[in-house]
């Protein structure tokens, strides 16, 4: 769903922007989750790895998920809602 991709991705820009070290510290919670990422990140910086790899990406908004659970709430209910909507409207048609 894009809507909630778009606010997934709001989330993290704004963990990112309130933290100077945020994306480091994830970048290095999702190398020590997954080793294999490492071929992604050597001799970037932490920006630079977050912004070309889509496999990194995605393991630092794991990391930032599990660290800061109730930022990601509201985004989690919003598509709990729209997979019960889907649901209903398929059982319609």
């Amino acid at each position: 769903n894009e809507a909630y991709s778009e606010a997934y991705n709001v989330i993290c820009a704004a963990i990112i922007r309130e933290s100077s070290d945020a994306l480091e510290v994830m970048i290095q919670a999702a190398l020590e989750e997954s080793p294999i990422l490492r071929q992604y990140c050597q001799g970037r910086s932490p920006e630079e790895q977050y912004h070309s790899s889509l496999f990194v990406s995605t393991a630092v908004h794991r990391q930032m998920e599990q660290r800061y659970p109730e930022r990601f709430e509201a985004v989690r209910e919003f598509q709990s809602r729209l997979d019960t909507v889907d649901k209903k409207l398929a059982s319609l048609g």
